[in-house]
């Protein structure tokens, strides 16, 4: 049986209101999407660069950039667990901060910038983690080698070379 043509018609009628519809809500998507970005902060540590390597006691200058189109309250280094905070008022949507911090102990730091935005609760830093005492052996050799005759009355000094294999600073006494 053939359908008469009006019906045909309106079949592409209510397609065609259908694709359009379609097309405007996309379209709407994509301009409420440009005008309200989501936008996440961005933290660069700008120095030192990784591998850095730090004497003990040495004042070492964390430079951060940050930004946050919420705007930023406070900007907070953490480097092993130590926290420098600065309050930043008002709030800023992009700072440059110097921070310093004094190099303790021997071994491998991690250096972390967190940025607080306006609109967020201040986290709570962690508390530090119990340090780690460890030593390793390097060398005996260094002195006087393994197996080597000494006179009776003989004096001699025995050196021994160890590494601070813990995660707490060096006592030297």
């Amino acid at each position: 049986m053939k359908q008469p043509n009006w019906w045909l018609k309106q079949k592409w009628l209510w397609i065609t209101m259908g694709l359009i519809l379609l097309l405007l809500i996309v379209l709407g998507a994509l301009i409420w999407r440009a005008c309200n970005p989501e936008t996440k902060p961005i933290v660069v540590i700008n120095a030192p660069v990784g591998g850095s390597q730090f004497g003990e006691g040495q004042a070492i200058v964390v430079q951060s950039t940050t930004t946050d189109p919420k705007g930023i309250v406070k900007v907070i280094l953490s480097v092993d667990n130590l926290v420098v905070q600065d309050r930043i008022d008002p709030p800023q949507t992009a700072i440059q901060r110097n921070q310093t911090w004094n190099a303790q102990g021997v071994g491998q730091h991690t250096i972390t910038v967190i940025i607080v935005p306006a609109s967020a609760p201040t986290p709570t830093p962690a508390p530090p983690a119990a340090c780690v005492n460890a030593s390793a052996l390097v060398s005996d050799n260094i002195t006087v080698p393994d197996g080597a005759t000494m006179q009776p009355g003989q004096a001699f000094n025995k050196v021994w070379r160890v590494l601070n294999a813990g995660n707490c600073p060096c006592l030297l006494y």
